[in-house]
């Protein structure tokens, strides 16, 4: 009963994670909009996310979006679409973020195999700008990851 419970609240913690972080991106995106006169690459979006059904709450539908990894191929959160997303949020000037890289890859390795996706989204750089793609190659080559950042 115990392992049954711990998966439970795995999954449960991936889900909220996958929510307050999605939350916290487009916050953070819109913000930086709002106060920036610089024009901000538009993240691309499905039209059905205007329906209900769509949003940050436990039981609805993460809204979609696509950003280009550090291979420069374009990844949309919809490509997962039925795996379990750990979306990792991470800037590369956070010592907290830096320490965790290394452990998300090492849960991405031993999960993978049974459908588990790791994302991280790179928002800024070390000089607390907007991360670029070869910041994004910095960040996945210093931490030896292979899923998209």
């Amino acid at each position: 009963m115990g392992a049954e419970n711990n998966g439970w609240s795995l999954f449960a913690s991936i889900v909220v994670i996958l929510v307050l972080g999605i939350a916290v991106f487009l916050a953070i995106g819109l913000m930086r909009m709002e106060s920036s006169k610089i024009e901000v690459p538009a993240i691309e979006r499905e039209e059905e996310v205007v329906g209900e059904g769509f949003g940050t709450q436990v039981g609805q539908k993460a809204i979609n979006f696509t950003l280009v990894d550090q291979d420069g191929d374009a990844v949309s959160l919809y490509d997962y679409e039925g795996s379990v997303i750990l979306l990792d949020l991470s800037s590369a000037w956070c010592p907290p973020c830096r320490d965790q890289a290394k452990d998300s890859m090492n849960l991405y390795a031993a999960k993978k195999e049974r459908g588990f996706v790791t994302l991280t989204v790179l928002m800024d750089n070390m000089q607390h700008e907007t991360a670029t793609r070869s910041d994004a190659q910095e960040w996945a080559g210093t931490y030896n990851i292979s899923y998209p950042v």
